[in-house]
């Protein structure tokens, strides 16, 4: 599961329209709807009912999108905790290759 495609549904959900939120997301549209895709498939239900120039986010996609900005805010919490602490070890300031 990729965390970009977790972030690009929840940018999805903010606006319910694909143009406006790839726009934000500065990708292609048929990118943005492939990697909904994608999760979707990787979870095994669906995150949004499609039907025609219509969409809404299903019940589960719904629980799913409440849980996952959640997760995702305490994993930013947690890589920021983690790259502050990379840089003072004893009251002395290092700076390590970012693992990323």
């Amino acid at each position: 599961m990729q965390i970009d495609h977790l972030k690009e549904f929840v940018v999805f959900s903010q606006y319910m329209n694909f143009t406006k939120a790839s726009r934000v997301l500065h990708m292609s549209q048929s990118n943005l709807s492939k990697h909904i895709h994608q999760l979707e498939a990787e979870l095994r239900f669906p995150l949004i009912m499609r039907s025609g120039t219509k969409t809404h986010i299903t019940k589960e996609g719904d629980m799913f999108l409440g849980n996952i900005v959640t997760i995702m805010d305490s994993l930013d919490s947690l890589i920021e905790k983690c790259r502050v602490s990379s840089k003072a070890v004893n009251g002395k300031v290092i700076e390590r290759e970012g693992i990323w």
